[in-house]
């Protein structure tokens, strides 16, 4: 019964950003802010504070499963993590969640932007 209760959990938190593992304590995405029209083929440097030290993460967002968008970066001393990404067709919609996942299964807070063509 518990292996039923750890595998819902466990797709849970593929398919709910944040239900399994939560975010960490004080860990949350402060650029871009909640609302952000980010262009297509712009680069935009996207930041989280408060997050564990010298832990992996890469950002994130859900079209049907949980997708990695870049490659790892590590969060320094401080639990700041910082990663300048070109915003490419990553999105099937016209808005999305994005949040960063970090390799020990916790995440940040996410933040809902908006893509748009130039």
């Amino acid at each position: 019964m518990r292996r039923w209760v750890v595998a819902a959990m466990v797709l849970a938190s593929l398919l709910i950003p944040g239900t399994a593992s939560g975010a960490q304590q004080g860990c949350r995405l402060v650029s871009p802010e909640e609302g952000a029209v980010l262009h297509k083929g712009d680069s935009y440097r996207f930041e989280a504070v408060g997050c564990s030290p010298d832990v992996r993460g890469h950002l994130s967002h859900t079209v049907l499963v949980e997708v990695a968008m870049s490659r790892d970066a590590v969060t320094d001393d401080h639990g700041d993590w910082s990663l300048d990404y070109v915003v490419n067709d990553y999105s099937l919609s016209l808005e999305t969640l994005v949040w960063v996942r970090f390799e020990d299964g916790t995440r940040s807070t996410s933040v809902k932007v908006f893509i748009a063509d130039r």
